[in-house]
C-alpha cells in the first residue's frame, strides 16, 4: 500500500509520531484504572458477622415518632440543622422492655452530615437516656457538649472520623455504654474519661489507638467489657488495668478484647487487679512471649484467646495453663461472631448464661478469619446473620462494605463480586467489538472520543451509584470503553508509524498500562473508600478530552475511506513536525487511487470482521489469534485479579504483579522484532502456562514458591499479551484492522469475563455460625475497613453466599470489554478510527460516572460492563491508529509502549485506591481523567490506512503531508499520489476485498488456522492477565503495595518486550513468555502454602511474563490479519480475549474451593498458547498484508491452497498452486499479488486440472 512509502519518506517513528504516540500512550493508563481497580472497589475484606434475627423481643420492640420541626439545636449549622430536623427521631420503649419514661428519651442520627458537636447542643434535654451520631462524619466534640443530662446512659459515636477524645468531653457522666468505634482515634487525653463511675462497657475497636494509659480513665473504676480491638496498640502500661476493672457483681459478663493489635509481650502484672473477668481475647497480636505472672490475682474459670500470634506453640501454652492455673480454656482455634448490635448497646445488664448464647467462643469448622457462625438458644438448625463486621485495615471501605446501602456483598451475596468483574469484562468485550467497528467505519479519532467521554461519565456514575446493580452495569459500561479507548489509540499509533518501529509502538502503550497498574494500588492505598477511588480513577479521563485539538486522525484510515484530502493534510502536518519535504505531486502521486482501483459505489457493502472467514488461511489465522486473545486475557486478568489471594500484602502483591510487567513489555521491545513475533509469543504463553501449572505441585505452605511461579505467569502472558496485540494486529488487513482486532479482543474479553468466577472459587470464609447444636448462615457482617476502605462488597454486603457477584461484576465488566472489543472494532473499520475513538471515549466517562453513583449492585455491574465495552473501544482504536501510522521498524515500539503507559495506570490505580478509600470516589477519580481524552478529536488525525482503504485519499493525503511537515521531511504532491497510486494498484484489484468482514477469516484455510491461534493466544493472556492483577489482594501483605508491584513488574516486561521484540522477532517473543508464565504458574501448585515469598515470585514471573506475552500478542496479532479486516480481527481477538478476562474473576473465586486452582488454569491455558502460537507465521520486518489474499499467503513458503465458493453450491477445494514466498521486506521491495490475480490463477490451474 502506498502508505507504507509515504510514512518511510516521513520517517518510520519520527518526531510527529512519537509525539502523537505518547499522548496516545495516556490513556492506558486510565484503561488500566478501570480495568484493574475492581480489585480494590470491590474488594472482600475480612469479616465478622452479626445476626439481628435471633434477638430477644424485648431488644427490637421500640415506637419511632419524628420530634417537632420547630425545635431548635445549637450545634448545627443552618444546613446541617435542616437535615437533622428532617431525620430526627425519638424512641419511645415499650413499658415491658424498661420502666415507664417520658418521649424524648432518645436520640438517633444516622447516616446524616454532623461534623461538629458543639458544647450545650443537647440543651433542655435533660430527658436523654440514649444518644446515637453514627455514621455521621463527626469530626469534633467540644467539652461539655453532653452537659447538664442526668439521664444519659448511653452514647453511641461509631463510624464517625474523630481523630482526638480531649480532656472534658465526657467528665462525670452517669453512662453505662459508650461507643467510640470506627473512627480514627490516636490520641486520648489525659482525664478525657474523667470520674465515669457508671460506665461499665467502653467500645474503642476498629481505631488508630497506639497506646492505653491508667491517666486516660481516672476515677473510671467500674468498667467489665473494654473492646480495644483492631487498633494498633504496641504497648499497655501495667498499671492500666489496675482500678477500671473493679466490678465484682455476678451478673455482669467482663471482657478485655486486645485482638488484632500489635501487642508483642505481655508484661508482669499486665492485668493485675482484673479480679473479676470472664474473657480475655489476645488473638491476631504478634505476642512472642506471655509472662504467666501477667495474670496475677485473677479469678479462675477466666477463658483465654492466644490464638493467631507468634508463641512457639502448644509447649507455651501448656505452660501458660500450668502457671497461671487461672483458665477455664485458653483458646487456640477459634472464632466468633460480632454481638447483635442492638443487645451490645441495650440499656439493661444480662447475666452470664444469656451472654454466651449470643456472645460465644466456640470453634468454628474452618480457621478462616471470616465466621459466620454464631450460637442461637434452643436452635437445632442452621440460622442466618443479619450483619458484617469487617475488617477496614484490608482494604478500606470497598463497595463489598457499603454500609448505607445494605451492599455487604460476602456470604450468600459473595459471588455477586464475581458477577459485577464479569460484567465489566463483558463491557470491555462489547466495547472491543462495539468500538473496533465504528473506528474502521466512522475513524479512529471520533470512536476514541465517543469511547473516552463514555468512560468518563459512567466511571463517575458507578462511584455514585445507590446500588450494586447500577455500580455494576455503570462499570460494564466503562469496561466497555476502555476497549474503546485503548485499542483505537492504539491502532491510531500503530498505523502513523513504519514497520520497522511497529514493535516498538505495539510495546510501549502497555507499558504505560503497566503504570497505570501500578497507579492503580497507589490510588487505592491512598483512597480507602471505594467511591472516592472509583472517582478518583475516573476523573483523568477528562484531561483527555483535550485529545480532540491534539491528535489527528489515523492517516491510513483517511486513505482507506477515500478522504484523501485529509489524509493529505495529516501527512503534510506530520511532514513538517519531522521536518521532511514531500513534495505535493509526490504525494498526491501515492495516495492518487490508479485506473484499475475499486471506486466506492452506493449502498456497496463495506468490509466487516465477517469477511476475514471467507478466506481458509485468513480463517485459520483469526482463529488461532482469537484463541491467544482468549488465552493472554483470562491468564492475565485472572493473575492480576487473584493478586489478593496469594497472600501478604494485597497492595504490594499487585503492584508487584504489575511491575512485573514492564520487564516483559521490555523484554518484548528488544526481542520482538528479532524473534519475531510467533516465536515470542509462543514461547511466553507456553512459559506462562508452564510457571500456572507448576503451581499446582507447589506445597501450600510455600507461599513464596506459589506467588514467584504467579508472577512468572503474569510476566510470560504479559509479554504474550503485549505481542498477541502486534501480532494479531499485523495480521489483519487494514480495512478490516480495528474490527479484526476488536474480535480478537473480543475472544479476549470473554476470558476475562470467565476469569472472576474462577478466582472466586477459592473459599475466604466460612458463612455459617455454630448456632446452639447446629449451624446457621449470617445476614449481616462487620468488615475490616483498614486494607480497602469502603468497597462495594462492604456496602452490598457481596461476601458469602453473596460472594460470586462479585466475579460476576467483574465477569460482566469483561463481558462489556468483549463486546466493547467486536463493536468498535467493526466500527473503527466502518466509520474511521478516530470518530470511534471519541464514541467509546464518551460512553467510558459517562457509565464511570454512572457506576460511581449506582444506588445497587446491578446497577453498578451494568455501568461496569458498558464502560468495559467503551475501554475497550478506547484502547483498541488508539491501538490500532498508533500502529496503523509507524512503520514496520517502529511497530514494536508502537505496539508495546502503549502497555507500558497501561502499566502506569495499573500503579496508580493502587495510588488513588489508597487516597480514595470510598469505592464511589475512588470510581469517579478512576473515570473523569476520560474526560481529558474528548479533546483528542482536535488533536489525533484519522488512520491513513483506514482513509486510503475508504479511498478518502485527499483526506489521507491531508494527514500525510502533516505527518511530514511535523517529521521535517518533505513529500511532494506528485510523490504522494504516484505512493499512493501505487498502493491503491495492490488494493483495488480485487474488489471483493471491500467487503470483507472478520467472518471472511474462517474461509480460508490458513487465516483460519491462524485466527483461531490468535483468538485463544489473546483469551490465554487476557485470563492469565487479569487473573493475575486481580490476585494481587490474595498474596497476602499490603493490598496496595502488593497492587503497586503487580504493576510494576510490567514496566520491565514492557520494556523487555520493547527491546527485543524487533530483535528476535514476535514470534519467539509471544512463545517463549507465554510458557515462561505458564511454566512459573504451574510451579505454584508445587510449592508449599508456607512458602508465600516463593508463591508470590512465581506468580510475579508469570506476570512479568504474561505481560510480555500480552505486549507482544497485540503486536503479532495485528500484524497477522489483513488490512481490510485488521480492525475487525484485532477486534474479535480482544473479544475473545476479553472472554478470558469475563472467566477470570470466576477462576480466582474457584480459590475458595482449591487455592492453587486458579493459578493452575492460568498456567495450563497461558502453556497451551505459547505451543499453539509456534504454528503462527512470524511477521518481523514482513509487509502487513492489506488483502484478504496476501493474509491467506502470509506466512506461506510455497504453496497455499484456494477455496473458491458461490451461492449456488459449497465451497469447492481448487487445486494448489505454486506461490513464490514474499520477500522478507515486501514492504519496501515489491509488490505482492492481489486476490483478484491469486484466484485467477487457481481458477485456471483448475480449468487445466479437469
Amino acid at each position: 500500500m502506498g502508505y507504507d512509502d509515504v510514512i518511510s519518506m516521513l520517517g518510520d517513528f519520527g518526531r510527529y509520531q512519537k509525539r502523537i504516540y505518547f499522548l496516545l500512550c495516556l490513556p492506558a493508563i486510565l484503561c488500566a484504572f478501570h480495568k484493574l481497580g475492581n480489585v480494590f472497589l470491590i474488594a472482600e475484606p475480612p469479616s465478622r458477622n452479626l445476626s439481628t434475627k435471633m434477638l430477644p423481643l424485648a431488644a427490637l420492640t421500640y415506637l419511632l415518632l419524628l420530634v417537632p420541626t420547630n425545635r431548635a439545636f445549637s450545634c448545627f449549622n443552618f444546613v446541617t440543622l435542616t437535615v437533622f430536623r428532617e431525620n430526627f427521631k425519638l424512641v419511645l420503649q415499650r413499658a415491658d422492655t424498661v420502666e415507664n419514661e417520658p418521649l424524648g428519651t432518645e436520640i438517633v442520627v444516622e447516616n446524616q452530615h454532623v461534623p461538629l458537636l458543639q458544647t450545650g447542643c443537647f440543651k433542655n434535654l435533660s430527658k436523654l437516656r440514649y444518644i446515637k451520631v453514627v455514621q455521621c462524619g463527626l469530626e469534633e466534640i467540644e467539652p461539655s457538649a453532653f452537659y447538664n443530662l442526668p439521664k444519659l446512659r448511653t452514647i453511641d459515636l461509631g463510624f464517625n472520623n474523630l481523630k482526638e477524645i480531649i480532656n472534658g468531653i465526657f467528665h462525670s457522666l452517669a453512662i453505662v455504654k459508650l461507643s467510640l468505634k470506627a473512627n480514627a482515634i490516636e490520641t486520648i487525653r489525659e482525664h478525657a474519661f474523667y470520674n465515669l463511675t457508671l460506665l461499665e462497657s467502653l467500645d474503642l475497636s476498629s481505631n488508630k489507638l497506639h497506646y492505653l494509659s491508667p491517666e486516660m480513665f481516672f476515677r473510671t473504676y467500674q468498667i467489665s467489657r473494654l473492646d480495644c480491638s483492631h487498633n494498633d496498640l504496641q504497648q499497655v502500661d501495667e498499671m492500666f488495668f489496675w482500678d477500671i476493672f473493679g466490678s465484682n457483681r455476678d451478673d455482669v459478663s467482663s471482657l478485655i478484647d486486645l485482638s488484632f493489635n500489635n501487642l508483642s509481650t505481655i508484661e508482669r502484672d499486665t492485668f493485675k487487679g482484673v479480679f473479676y473477668i470472664n474473657s480475655l481475647l489476645l488473638h491476631h497480636n504478634s505476642i512472642k512471649e506471655i509472662n504467666s505472672e501477667a495474670f496475677h490475682g485473677l479469678k479462675s474459670g477466666v477463658s483465654l484467646d492466644v490464638r493467631y500470634n507468634k508463641l512457639d506453640g502448644l509447649d507455651d501454652i501448656e505452660l501458660l495453663r500450668l502457671a497461671a492455673g487461672k483458665f477455664e480454656d485458653i483458646l487456640d482455634d477459634w472464632d466468633q461472631c460480632k454481638l447483635p448490635y442492638e443487645l451490645a448497646n441495650a440499656s439493661y445488664h444480662i447475666n452470664d448464661t444469656e451472654m454466651e448464647k449470643w456472645y460465644s467462643f466456640n470453634k468454628t469448622r474452618d480457621k478462616s478469619f471470616h465466621s459466620c457462625l454464631i450460637n442461637a438458644p434452643n436452635s437445632t438448625i442452621p440460622q442466618p446473620c443479619d450483619e458484617y463486621i469487617y475488617d477496614l485495615k484490608a482494604y478500606g471501605y470497598t463497595a463489598v462494605i457499603d454500609v448505607r446501602n445494605q451492599w455487604n456483598l460476602t456470604c450468600d451475596k459473595a459471588y455477586l463480586i464475581a458477577i459485577g468483574n464479569s460484567l465489566f469484562m463483558f463491557g470491555v468485550m462489547f466495547g472491543s467489538i462495539a468500538f473496533g467497528e465504528l473506528s474502521d467505519r466512522w475513524g479512529r479519532k471520533n470512536t476514541f472520543f465517543l469511547s473516552l467521554v463514555m468512560q468518563v461519565v459512567f466511571g463517575v456514575v458507578a462511584s455514585v451509584a445507590p446500588e450494586f446493580w447500577t455500580f455494576t452495569i455503570a462499570r460494564a459500561v466503562v469496561g466497555a470503553t476502555t476497549s474503546g479507548v485503548f485499542l483505537v489509540a492504539y491502532v491510531i499509533g500503530l498505523e502513523m508509524v513504519g514497520s520497522s518501529k511497529r514493535m516498538i509502538a505495539g510495546t510501549v502503550c502497555q507499558i504505560f498500562f503497566s503504570v497505570g497498574y501500578m497507579l492503580t494500588a497507589v490510588f487505592a492505598i491512598y483512597i480507602p473508600n471505594w467511591r472516592s477511588l472509583q472517582f478518583a480513577l475516573t476523573i483523568p479521563g477528562l484531561v483527555f478530552l483535550t485529545y480532540w485539538w491534539l491528535i489527528p486522525e489515523s492517516a491510513r484510515w483517511l486513505i482507506s475511506n477515500n478522504r484523501l484530502e485529509e489524509a493529505k493534510k495529516n501527512i503534510q502536518v506530520a511532514a513538517r513536525c519531522n521536518k521532511v519535504q514531500i513534495p505535493d505531486k509526490t504525494l498526491d502521486e501515492l495516495l492518487r487511487p490508479s485506473s484499475d482501483s475499486p471506486r466506492k459505489v452506493a449502498g456497496e457493502k463495506q468490509p466487516n470482521i465477517l469477511d476475514i472467514f471467507k478466506y481458509p488461511r485468513l480463517r485459520k489465522r483469526s482463529l488461532i489469534i482469537f484463541f491467544d486473545w482468549f488465552a493472554n486475557n483470562i491468564t492475565y486478568y485472572g493473575l492480576s485479579w487473584n493478586t489478593n489471594n496469594l497472600g501478604g500484602n494485597p497492595y504490594l502483591n499487585f503492584v508487584i504483579s504489575g511491575a512485573v510487567e514492564i520487564p516483559a513489555y521490555a523484554f518484548l521491545i528488544f526481542t520482538l522484532n528479532r524473534w519475531g513475533r510467533k516465536n515470542i509469543m509462543s514461547g511466553c504463553m507456553i512459559t506462562a502456562g508452564t510457571a500456572l501449572l507448576l503451581t499446582m505441585i507447589v506445597p501450600q505452605d510455600l507461599q513464596w514458591l506459589n506467588i514467584t511461579l504467579a508472577m512468572i505467569g503474569k510476566l510470560a502472558i504479559t509479554a504474550s499479551y503485549g505481542a498477541v496485540y502486534v501480532f494479531s494486529t499485523e495480521q489483519f488487513p487494514t480495512v478490516v484492522r480495528n474490527a479484526g482486532l476488536g474480535a480478537g479482543s473480543m475472544c479476549a474479553r470473554v476470558g476475562s469475563v470467565t476469569a472472576p468466577y474462577v478466582n472466586i472459587m477459592r473459599t475466604f470464609s466460612s458463612c455459617e455460625i455454630w448456632s446452639g447444636n447446629a449451624t446457621t448462615t449470617c445476614s449481616e457482617f462487620i468488615y475490616k475497613h483498614d486494607d480497602y476502605g469502603f468497597t462495594t462488597t462492604i456496602e452490598w454486603n457481596l461476601t458469602c453466599e453473596k460472594a460470586y457477584l462479585i466475579a460476576t461484576c467483574n465477569s460482566m465488566f469483561m463481558v462489556g470489554v468483549m463486546l466493547g472489543s467486536i463493536i468498535f472494532g467493526e466500527t473503527s473499520d466502518r466509520w474511521g478510527r478516530k470518530m470511534t475513538f471519541l464514541v467509546a471515549s464518551v460512553m467510558q466517562v459517562l457509565f464511570g460516572v454512572l457506576a460511581a453513583f449506582a444506588p445497587e449492585f446491578w446497577t453498578f455491574a451494568v455501568s461496569r460492563m458498558i464502560l468495559g465495552a467503551a475501554a475497550s473501544g478506547v484502547f483498541l482504536v488508539a491501538y490500532v491508529m498508533g500502529l496503523e501510522m509507524v512503520g514496520p521498524s517502529k511497530r514494536l515500539i508502537a505496539g508495546t509502549v502503549v502497555f507500558i503507559f497501561f502499566s502506569g495506570g495499573y500503579v496508580l490505580i493502587a495510588l488513588l485506591a489508597k487516597l480514595l478509600p470510598n469505592w464511589r470516589h475512588l470510581q469517579l477519580a478512576l473515570s473523569l481523567p476520560g474526560v481529558v481524552f474528548l479533546f483528542y478529536w482536535w488533536f489525533i488525525p484519522e488512520s491513513v490506512r483506514w482513509l486510503l482503504s475508504k479511498n478518502k485519499v485527499e483526506e489521507a493525503k491531508l494527514v500525510i503531508q502533516k505527518c511530514a511537515k511535523v517529521n521535517g521531511v518533505t513529500i511532494s504532491d506528485a510523490k504522494l499520489d504516484e505512493l499512493l497510486k501505487k498502493g491503491d494498484e495492490n488494493k483495488t484489484k480485487d474488489d471483493s476485498q471491500i467487503t470483507a468482514s472478520v467472518l471472511d477469516l474462517f474461509k480460508h484455510s490458513n487465516l483460519r488456522k491462524r485466527s483461531l491461534i490468535i483468538f485463544f493466544d489473546w483469551c490465554a493472556n487476557n485470563i492469565t492477565y487479569y487473573g493475575l492483577s486481580w490476585n494481587t489482594n490474595n498474596l497476602g501483605g499490603n493490598p496496595y503495595l502488593n497492587f503497586v508491584i503487580s504493576g510494576a513488574v510490567e514496566t520491565p516486561a514492557n520494556i523487555f518486550t520493547l527491546l527485543t521484540l524487533n530483535r528476535w522477532g514476535r514470534k519467539k517473543i509471544l512463545c517463549g513468555s507465554m510458557i515462561v508464565a505458564g511454566s512459573a504458574l504451574l510451579l505454584t501448585i508445587a510449592t508449599p502454602l508456607n512458602w508465600v515469598w516463593l508463591i508470590i515470585t512465581l506468580a510475579m514471573i508469570g506476570k512479568i511474563s504474561i505481560t510480555v506475552s500480552y505486549g507482544t500478542v497485540y503486536i503479532f496479532s495485528a500484524e497477522q490479519f489483513p488490512t481490510v479486516v485488521r480492525n475487525a480481527g484485532l477486534g474479535a481477538s480482544s473479544t475473545f480475549a476479553r472472554l478470558g478476562s469475563i472467566m477470570a474473576p470466576y477462576i480466582n473465586v474457584m480459590a475458595r474451593i482449591w487455592q492453587p486452582f486458579p493459578l493452575l488454569v492460568f498456567g495450563v491455558l497461558a502453556f497451551t498458547g505459547g505451543v499453539l502460537s509456534l504454528l503462527l507465521p512470524e511477521t518481523l520486518n514482513k509487509k502487513l498484508p492489506e488483502t484478504l489474499a496476501e493474509g491467506e499467503a502470509f506466512g506461506n513458503k510455497k504453496i497455499i491452497t484456494f477455496i473458491l465458493s458461490d451461492r449456488k453450491s459449497k465451497n469447492v477445494p481448487l487445486k494448489s498452486v505454486q506461490v513464490l514466498e514474499l520477500p522478507v521486506l515486501a514492504n519496501e521491495t515489491e509488490e505482492s499479488p492481489s486476490d483478484a490475480l491469486l484466484l485467477t490463477e487457481a481458477q485456471k490451474a483448475a480449468q487445466l486440472e479437469s
